[in-house]
C-alpha cells in the first residue's frame, strides 16, 4: 500500500512538472523523501526535485540536493551534470570548471565529464579573451564599443569547435550587444547566491533542464 502511495506521489509531481507546477512538483517530491529509504530511490528524487529547484532560479536548494546526492555517491553522473549546470545558471563558473575538473581526473574514462570540460574550457576562454580585450581598452583610454563583435567573434570560434548548439547563448548575448554594460567575470566566491550573475543567461550554456 505504501509502495503503491509513492508511486502515485511521484506520478502528481511528474504531472505538476509537466504542466509547469515547479513549486507544487518540488513539494509532493519532498513528501516521497520523507518516505523514501532505498538510495536510489532517494537519488532520483533529489533529481526530480532538484530540477524543480532550478526551474524556479533557487540555485541553493538545487546545489543542496547535488550535493546530498554527492554525500553518499560523489562520481554520480547525474549529480554531477545537473550540479555543474546550476553552478552555470548562477554565475559560478570556476566552481563549475573545477568541479568538471575534479571529475574527470576521478572518471577519467567518462564521455560526459569530458565533454562537459571542453564546454566549460571554452566559455572560460570567452571570459579570458574578453578581460585582456577590456584591459587593453581600458590601458589605451578608448571606449569598448566593439565588445559585442569581439564577443561575436569569439563565440563564432567556440562554436566551430563545438558543434553543440548549447552555446548558441554566447553568440545571441554578443550579437544583441553590451557596449554599455561591464561584461561579467566567472565568480571566484561560494554558490550561495540566490541571484543569477547579471548577464550570465547571455553567457552561460543553455543546457536543457
Amino acid at each position: 500500500m505504501i509502495q503503491e502511495m509513492d508511486r502515485q506521489l511521484e506520478g502528481r509531481a511528474a504531472e505538476f512538472f509537466q504542466h509547469q507546477k515547479y513549486a507544487e512538483a518540488a513539494d509532493v517530491y519532498t513528501q516521497c523523501l520523507e518516505v523514501a529509504k532505498e538510495q536510489n530511490d532517494r537519488t532520483n528524487l533529489l533529481l526530480n526535485r532538484a530540477s524543480c529547484y532550478l526551474k524556479q532560479s533557487l540555485y541553493a536548494e538545487a546545489l543542496g540536493d547535488c550535493d546530498e546526492i554527492l554525500k553518499d555517491d560523489e562520481v554520480n553522473e547525474k549529480a554531477l551534470w545537473k550540479k555543474i549546470k546550476v553552478l552555470c545558471f548562477q554565475g559560478s563558473f570556476h566552481d563549475a570548471h573545477n568541479l568538471a575538473t575534479d571529475w574527470i581526473q576521478k572518471d577519467p574514462e567518462n564521455a560526459l565529464a569530458a565533454k562537459e570540460l571542453r564546454r566549460l574550457e571554452i566559455v572560460m576562454g570567452c571570459f579570458k579573451d574578453k578581460e585582456a580585450e577590456v584591459g587593453e581598452q581600458n590601458a589605451e583610454g578608448t571606449e569598448s564599443n566593439s565588445s559585442a563583435r569581439s564577443y561575436s567573434s569569439v563565440a563564432a570560434s567556440a562554436n566551430s569547435n563545438n558543434s553543440s548548439p548549447q552555446y548558441s547563448a554566447v553568440v545571441s548575448g554578443a550579437q544583441h550587444g553590451h557596449q554599455s554594460q561591464s561584461v561579467p567575470s566567472p565568480s571566484r566566491e561560494g554558490h550561495t547566491s540566490q541571484s543569477l550573475n547579471p548577464l550570465a543567461t547571455e553567457f552561460v550554456p543553455r543546457w536543457q533542464h
